[in-house]
């Protein structure tokens, strides 16, 4: 398989298992009650459209940034998938704190314009979206050729994924219903713990890694 092609797969695969836009189906119908058919449409395309702006201008400015505070790749991936464990588990319990409270679900049922809180942040580019965007963006393979086009890609075709089964979210709950929901929900989840624990992984070989190379040197 090659480099490019592998990359694509590892960040669409990783992408919308943090988004879970099928989990979002339902937060999307609670904070949209009442509302015409017309209205969430409009909601949810702009949220998207914010919310690929955020993912793209995180992952291209995400390596001057690191580089500015002097922020290992090692770091970002140990940090990075510590966060994505969180929201994997939290996933997996159906539990939903790092998307919104109940609290905020019932504020965000008043307010007129959700397009870009709560939907684009935090429910599509939340924290564990970004983080992921961050960490591709610290590899410094990735900020040129192939590698950067396909992280780009997916992160395009992600939320291309997502638009199109929030835009689809009646005939997604009258076929799966809350159960099907649910379970699907806790497969993304269990596949992001996986994900998030290589990262830690790789970032744990990284520090000893380097660790060794520095003491092995005169």
């Amino acid at each position: 398989m090659a480099p490019a092609f592998a990359e694509f797969l590892a960040t669409f695969v990783a992408l919308i298992a943090i988004i879970d836009p099928l989990g979002n189906v339902g937060v999307l119908v609670s904070i949209t009650e009442g509302d015409s058919h017309e209205k969430r449409s409009n909601q949810v395309r702009r949220g998207h459209l914010y919310a690929v702006i955020l993912l793209m201008s995180f992952y291209l400015v995400g390596g001057p940034i690191m580089n500015f505070f002097h922020i290992t790749i090692d770091a970002v991936r140990v940090g990075g998938g510590l966060i994505l464990l969180k929201i994997g588990f939290d996933l997996l319990s159906m539990r939903e704190e790092t998307r919104t409270t109940m609290q905020e679900q019932v504020a965000d049922r008043t307010r007129a314009d959700i397009a870009f809180f709560p939907l684009a942040m935090p429910l599509l580019a939340g924290p564990g979206a970004l983080t992921l965007v961050l960490t591709k963006a610290g590899d410094v393979s990735h900020t040129t050729g192939p590698l950067m086009t396909a992280d780009l890609a997916a992160i395009a075709l992600a939320v291309l994924v997502s638009l199109a089964v929030l835009l689809s979210t009646k005939w997604f709950m009258r076929v799966l219903g809350v159960s099907g929901l649910a379970a699907i929900s806790r497969i993304m989840g269990f596949i992001l713990i996986c994900i998030s624990v290589q990262m830690v992984i790789w970032g744990v070989q990284g520090v000893l890694l380097n660790n060794a190379a520095a003491a092995v040197q005169p």
